[in-house]
């Protein structure tokens, strides 16, 4: 049995990310702990609440990712999962060959070591 439930490849990978809760102006600069084409996840002291909607902006692989979300996980003082809801194609491949690079770069370094 295959204990990661999830239908896509997760990284845990650190890249800028700025997350505008609905209703605000001002966003939350952090860096994500790890990331998927359909979502990531964030640790920050402050979290969100559960059902939270937030514009999304990601740096992966050198592009600009633009989105919206919604916060599906929240562990006080320890982090918040996000959810992918809006995403162009593009962008979604563009997310899924960052991952990639990830993964290769992560199966060469173990390799080498």
């Amino acid at each position: 049995m295959n204990p990661e439930k999830r239908g896509h490849v997760r990284v845990k990978v650190r890249v800028p990310i700025e997350l505008t809760p609905e209703g605000s102006e001002a966003p939350l600069r952090n860096e994500t702990a790890d990331l998927s084409v359909r979502g990531c996840y964030i640790e920050m002291l402050f979290t969100l609440p559960v059902s939270t909607q937030v514009r999304v902006s990601l740096q992966a692989g050198g592009s600009t990712i633009l989105t919206t979300g919604k916060v599906v996980t929240r562990d006080q003082n320890v982090g918040n999962g996000i959810e992918f809801t809006s995403m162009t194609d593009k962008d979604r491949e563009t997310i899924r060959q960052f991952i990639d690079g990830v993964v290769a770069q992560e199966k060469k370094d173990h390799s080498a070591g």
